[in-house]
């Protein structure tokens, strides 16, 4: 239900999975204006992995900020939006992009054509039943003027029409959770500019009481920040999807439905084509609930001190603070913002042989990334400079993973041991698991049965992946969705994994 980036992305994750879906939008056109264009670098790697790239040919770099005095013509300081990282073998992709809401929704659906799936315009969802088996669904079409109605049936429904939406107030028992912002000030109106240029598509948020904007919105906004949140994101057959949060900076809210679709797709097409029982369905709102709520707390904050920055001290009111004097954390810092760090530790949706202090098990959904303190349920690093065996063709793990097999990295000093996990990996369905072998030096032979075997020539895996050369065996399994499901030391362990999510 809905057919914005969220809704479109779930559809895509299906549809790569093999499983038909039904969009319905109730517009009767498609969107048009370029609100919600950031692209995190987070989402940059989950388009890599539905196979959109698009996303990251077309965007543009953010352009800079430039304050000016409080007569608004004498320039004071001009900035990056956001400060340049260095790209690393494990992250590819460190800077945010921009392109246009309405460039996003296109590229998901021209990807959606190829697969036989088409968006049906004017239809709306008016009301809904769950049985034991499936959703009885009310509907309205308009065409050419005219209403009718209809009822269908579906297995499942995923509400992806926002918070206001019609999914949400049909079922309340997802209720709402609201966090307030303490402010006088009013958020006027988002400015949409309409051009076909990519570059010139530019979204401006005024937080100033005492300015009217002289430009005419596509989307009217006047009033006070609506930041709000539902309880959970299931309730028996029904979904929600981005969305269900409203917070006007940080530039987290498109990016964060991106993330619910790939979580959610992956684990509903298991389940829809009888390779994973329901429970497996609970981790979604398990897992995405707390990354939610810690990004309305961080973007609360943030909005907090973007509408109470002194006015009467212009020159220096948006003067970015030295990294010397920034709190620690901060309330949005740079891997936030970036979603890097997002994870999952803790979920009942992986398992981790290494042990993590319970108190920071949970304690920041939101994360921090630093090299070598990679957990069950972080994000997956990418890694270069890996030759395959025996074609001697170069890879990288995102040019691997895909939203639609889990990839199982095994790391060996020896044959036999990856030749035991490899065929403990036989028992579950082939084209659902993806079979890596990571051979950390030249000449170290071949394991009969893995679907790739490949040279760690540079050591950029074994470090990312905080594995040492004295090891004797590490596995790590990377869910559809780019995140590390599994990292143990035994065949054992990773047996537990696969028997949870392959119930």
């Amino acid at each position: 239900v809905g057919a914005g980036p969220s809704g479109l992305a779930t559809a895509l994750t299906l549809l790569r999975n093999g499983v038909p879906v039904q969009i319905i939008e109730k517009n009767v056109e498609h969107r048009r204006g370029q609100r919600g264009a950031a692209m995190m670098p987070r989402s940059l790697e989950i388009y890599d992995f539905l196979e959109v790239p698009e996303m990251r040919l077309q965007g543009s770099p953010a352009t800079p900020i430039r304050t000016y005095d409080k007569g608004g013509i004498n320039p004071l300081q001009t900035m990056p939006m956001f400060e340049h990282q260095e790209v690393t073998p494990g992250t590819p992709y460190v800077d945010c992009l921009f392109l246009g809401q309405e460039f996003i929704e296109k590229n998901l659906r021209n990807h959606l054509a190829k697969l036989s799936c088409t968006i049906e315009l004017g239809t709306e969802l008016q009301y809904l039943q769950q049985f034991e088996d499936y959703v009885e669904v009310e509907l309205t079409r308009t065409c050419d003027g005219k209403v009718t109605m209809e009822k269908i049936s579906a297995l499942w429904v995923i509400g992806a029409d926002g918070a206001r939406g019609v999914s949400v107030s049909c079922e309340q028992r997802l209720t709402t959770r609201a966090n307030s912002v303490q402010t006088s000030a009013e958020v006027f109106g988002l400015v949409q500019i309409l051009s076909r240029s990519h570059s010139a598509c530019r979204a401006f948020y005024m937080f100033y009481s005492q300015i009217l904007l002289h430009h005419q919105p596509i989307r009217p906004y006047s009033g006070p920040p609506n930041i709000r949140m539902t309880k959970n994101f299931r309730k028996g057959r029904v979904f929600l999807v981005g969305g269900t949060v409203h917070s006007p900076t940080g530039g987290q809210g498109l990016n964060s439905a991106i993330q619910d679709a790939i979580n959610l797709g992956w684990k509903l097409a298991l389940v829809i084509n009888g390779d994973s029982k329901e429970t497996l369905l609970d981790t979604f709102s398990e897992e995405r609930v707390p990354v939610i709520s810690q990004m309305l707390r961080l973007t609360t904050e943030s909005l907090n001190g973007t509408i109470n920055a002194d006015r009467t001290r212009t020159a220096t009111s948006f003067t970015r603070t030295p990294k010397s004097a920034r709190p620690t954390p901060s309330p949005l810092n740079l891997w936030h913002g970036l979603m890097l760090g997002i994870n999952y530790r803790g979920s009942r949706g992986v398992i981790d042989d290494w042990p993590i202090d319970k108190g920071e098990l949970g304690s920041d959904p939101y994360g921090y990334l630093s090299t070598g303190s990679l957990h069950a349920g972080d994000r997956a690093p990418d890694s270069r400079g890996l030759i395959s065996y025996p074609d001697h063709n170069q890879h990288t793990l995102f040019g691997i993973f895909r939203s639609y097999h889990h990839t199982v990295l095994i790391f060996i000093p020896q044959e036999s041991k990856a030749e035991s996990v490899v065929c403990a990996l036989s028992g579950y369905p082939k084209h659902l698991v993806r079979v890596v072998v990571i051979h950390p030096q030249p000449g170290t032979g071949s394991v009969e049965g893995a679907d790739l075997q490949l040279e760690d020539k540079e050591g950029h895996t074994l470090t990312n992946y905080g594995v040492s050369r004295d090891d004797s065996l590490r596995i790590a399994v990377v869910r559809p969705d780019g995140v590390v499901g599994d990292l143990v030391k035994t065949e054992e362990s990773m047996k537990h994994y696969f028997d949870f999510v392959f119930q």
